[in-house]
């Protein structure tokens, strides 16, 4: 496994020559050097547009995939037309749900996520992000370090502010949050269609 680094040899000017604003260097993994806009507001447009929606991700505490999931669930059991007592006691049930996530301490994935579009490595174009850019980046970080060295580093803290009380727990809370997950994934699936699982079969492995 690779160990998240913060050298002082890395100048920023030194890979991005032309950049407009202001880039500081923020860590290295492996051969890969990371950086980030010193001035959030001066991210690129670009850039900051995609930063957004991984923000609200974060925020909400799950992604589009679980959102959609969950509406369909809803839709699905309007359109039977009749309701049962049992009906009612999963659609309460779906709904807490929901509210539980915004409690629960951070999904894991949902901070890559945010980490991939915050932080560019020396390869890439740091006015834009591309997504699948962006997922080949979190396979590596997933395969070369572990959760707590990656994102208990100083940088990762520094923009994730949950994570400095996460400390030494944050091991603990990505496993419990996981568990929910899938068990909140599994209460989805069966009220939908073949087509509208397809989504949650890789999340619920």
């Amino acid at each position: 496994m690779l160990k998240v680094e913060i050298r002082t040899d890395i100048n920023a000017k030194d890979y991005f020559p032309d950049s407009k604003h202001i880039i500081q260097y923020s860590f290295t993994l492996g051969e890969r050097h990371y950086f980030r806009f010193d001035d959030p507001l001066n991210t690129p447009y670009d850039r900051a547009l995609k930063c957004l929606v991984y923000y609200r991700e974060m925020d909400m505490n799950c992604d589009r995939d679980f959102l959609k999931a969950h509406c369909d669930a809803i839709d699905n059991m309007l359109l039977k037309g009749k309701f049962t007592i049992q009906d009612l006691v999963t659609i309460k049930t779906l709904n807490d749900q929901l509210k539980q996530r915004l409690e629960l301490p951070k999904e894991p994935d949902l901070l890559y996520k945010m980490a991939s579009v915050v932080f560019f490595d020396n390869l890439e174009n740091p006015t834009i992000y591309e997504f699948a850019y962006g997922e080949r980046k979190i396979k590596f970080w997933k395969k070369n370090t572990t959760l707590t060295d990656f994102f208990l580093s100083m940088p990762l803290r520094q923009l994730i502010p949950y994570l400095e009380h996460a400390g030494e727990n944050l091991l603990t809370f990505s496993e419990m949050i996981k568990t929910e997950t899938k068990a909140h994934l599994a209460t989805l699936s069966p009220l939908l269609s073949e087509e509208q699982n397809e989504i949650l079969l890789g999340k619920l492995k």
